[in-house]
């Protein structure tokens, strides 16, 4: 399907600036919700329950499997910055 012709039949669903103010709203709770100093190793895990509206998180710290989301070689490099 047509990228564009999905953008276009989805206008009556969602507008953008909503879509924004959530992002903006959900990365401010995410910032109140993790510690500055924490390790660039861990992995907090965000859910949504539909049912009571609320939104709750957990560091699964040692349990990080397979859901790296930033390379090595970019944590490495965040830490000895040029």
């Amino acid at each position: 399907m047509d990228v564009d012709h999905l953008r276009k039949q989805s206008n009556d669903w969602w507008k953008s600036n909503i879509c924004m103010n959530f992002c903006l709203q959900f990365l401010k709770f995410v910032k109140e919700c993790i510690p500055k100093e924490s390790n660039p190793n861990a992995h907090f895990i965000f859910e949504f329950d539909a049912m009571s509206r609320v939104i709750t998180f957990r560091n699964e710290a040692g349990e990080a499997g397979n859901r790296n989301l930033l390379p090595s070689w970019y944590i490495q490099s965040m830490e000895n910055p040029v």
